[in-house]
């Protein structure tokens, strides 16, 4: 087994019902495998090995997945901007991410009012 980490970058596809996921990380690696639901600007330990599809070329089939909160700006922002939060797209995660930087998440997890500091939010998107 070998183990590889990253950033998914595109989510190209995802079984409800097995969890079967295909996507790509930042460095363009297809992983493929059997999995929960996770969400494009995830940080990723993977822990699998290397195969051939015919179609697919090199793809790294995952056995387990460890997943990590984002640490970078950029991270942060693919992470919040994913859907993932109900009411926050690509725009609003970034001027989050802009005002806050690193410590967003941390905003969000704990001190969640000061997205009132954010323009474009107000006490009904706060909700």
């Amino acid at each position: 087994m070998e183990q590889i980490s990253g950033i998914i970058d595109v989510y190209l596809y995802y079984n409800e019902g097995n969890g079967y996921s295909v996507f790509k990380l930042e460095d363009r690696t297809s992983i493929v495998g059997n999995l929960p639901k996770l969400n494009e600007g995830d940080e990723v330990e993977l822990t699998g090995s290397w195969i051939t599809h015919p179609k697919y070329g090199k793809q790294f089939k995952v056995e387990s997945v460890e997943v990590h909160y984002p640490t970078t700006e950029a991270g942060i922002t693919r992470y919040l901007g994913s859907g993932l939060i109900k009411g926050i797209g690509k725009v609003t995660a970034a001027r989050i991410v802009r005002k806050f930087g690193e410590s967003s998440l941390d905003i969000l997890d704990g001190s969640v009012g000061r997205l009132l500091e954010i323009e474009g939010i107000g006490k009904k998107n706060l909700r």
